[in-house]
């Protein structure tokens, strides 16, 4: 059996069991490249080549990779149509295209493009994103692939001791009461951070955490910050 595959259509929910009930850990997006590790039937137990975080998929949304085939272009807008195996079709930021789209845009003009998205367990993309996704996207559009979850990304490069050494695009992890992270989110400033958490946002952030001005309350608690690259 082949072991490497493409991406086929444009959102491809990665499951944590094989079964169409189960949680949704992640989602593969058109064009990635996934290797398969075993099968049970239509459900195929892959990840893509570039991080390491399996997940249940089904098979119709995958074909084989091509013997002459290369790898295609990151999708830097948000939503774009694209041509298919069977048309065109809807894509996210993320997904690997054809042709070139434009370049990075800067920070400031990621963080209005992502405002207002809902926040989805598992999602990559503009119809619903969690925190990892967001950040993990974000510095894959800046030529770095940071592993899926956030537990993971706090193991990532370097780390920063105070939010005023800070540079914008670090990335801010929290913790729960077991000392466990559980969130992250991406520097605007020294004093603002992009998450998604019910959506995605601007909040306050100082050394105690993230502040939320709608509720009057302090809703993370900050455990470290960390410069990937």
């Amino acid at each position: 059996m082949t072991s490497s595959f493409r991406v086929q259509v444009p959102v491809l929910p990665g499951r944590s069991l094989p079964a169409h009930s189960a949680e949704m850990s992640t989602q593969f997006l058109f064009g990635d490249w996934v290797d398969c590790l075993e099968n049970q039937g239509e459900w195929w137990f892959v990840q893509r080549k570039d991080e390491r975080y399996p997940a249940w998929v089904r098979s119709s949304g995958l074909v084989a990779i091509g013997s002459n085939e290369v790898p295609g272009y990151f999708q830097h807008a948000l939503i774009q149509q694209t041509p298919g195996d069977f048309g065109m079709v809807w894509t996210s930021m993320g997904s690997k295209v054809h042709q070139p789209t434009q370049g990075p845009i800067s920070l400031p003009e990621w963080a209005e493009a992502w405002l207002g998205v809902p926040y989805l367990w598992g999602g990559k993309t503009a119809m619903g994103i969690d925190c990892s996704g967001l950040s993990q996207l974000f510095w894959e559009s800046r030529g770095f692939i940071l592993p899926r979850d956030a537990a993971q990304q706090a193991e990532v490069g370097h780390l920063v001791s105070w939010l005023f050494e800070s540079k914008p695009g670090d990335l801010v992890f929290f913790d729960n009461e077991e000392g466990r992270i559980v969130h992250v989110g991406i520097l605007l400033s020294a004093d603002r951070v992009l998450h998604a958490a019910g959506m995605v946002r601007i909040d306050k952030i100082d050394q105690q955490g993230i502040f939320r001005a709608d509720e009057g309350r302090y809703s993370h608690a900050l455990r470290l910050i960390r410069r990937p690259v």
